[in-house]
Parts: C-alpha cells; structure tokens; sequence
C-alpha cells in the first residue's frame, strides 16, 4: 500500500499541468526561515506560493 501512495504522490507531482518550479537552495532556505517565523502557517505558505508563481510566469512570459 505505501509504495502504491508514493506512486500516486509521483505521479501527481510529475503532471506537466501543474507547471511545478524547483526552488533553488537560497530561495528554498528563505521560504523555509520565513515559514519557521511565521504564527499563521497556512497564510503564510499560500503567500509565499502566490510569489513564487507570480516569479515564475514573469520570467516565463
């Protein structure tokens, strides 16, 4: 059962539709301090998700 769920998060993760950005180690470790900091996590991690894809279209268009 537990390999069937990691092929199912693989998978998902590996949709071409979901147009996923690899962090690099900076940006990472700054989203990973910024939401250590944080008191409301799930505000936090939608904001910093909302940036990232904002980055990633300006640089793509």
């Amino acid at each position: 059962m537990k390999s069937l769920r990691k092929s199912a998060i693989a998978n998902f993760f590996s949709d071409p539709k979901l147009k996923l950005v690899k962090l690099n180690e900076q940006e990472y470790m700054e989203g990973l301090i910024a939401f250590r900091s944080q008191q409301n996590e799930q505000e936090m991690i939608l904001k910093a998700t909302f940036q990232a894809m904002e980055k990633h279209n300006s640089l793509t268009y």
